[in-house]
């Protein structure tokens, strides 16, 4: 039984650190909280349809200039192990417009 209800909290304490919160553009370009924001963040994405400018503007410049490519740019999200993790693609059509963004596991 003792075993049961620390299965139990384990699984209440890992859910709640993975809880979504709403995207705070301070908080992302300190690249705090950036998973956690990415449901929010996604939305505000798909309901204002930014340029690449606007994106580059809100989110700051990746790390490695190397995700910033012409029809795409991806920030790190988390790591989830030494050489893996959660990264946010973010998608422009041909003329710099915001297409789609998504969360991505990279190993």
């Amino acid at each position: 039984m003792k075993k049961l209800i620390l299965i139990f909290l384990f699984c209440v304490i890992f859910a709640a650190c993975q809880k979504q919160i709403d995207f705070d553009a301070q908080k992302w370009q300190k690249g705090k909280s950036r998973y956690q924001m990415t449901t929010s963040l996604i939305a505000k994405l798909d309901a204002e349809k930014p340029n690449k400018t606007e994106v580059l503007s809100l989110l700051g410049r990746p790390a490695l200039e190397e995700r910033v490519l012409e029809k795409e740019i991806s920030y790190f999200l988390k790591a989830d192990g030494f050489i893996s993790g959660w990264e946010l693609c973010i998608y422009f059509d041909d003329n710099g417009n915001y297409k789609s963004a998504e969360v991505s596991y990279f190993d």
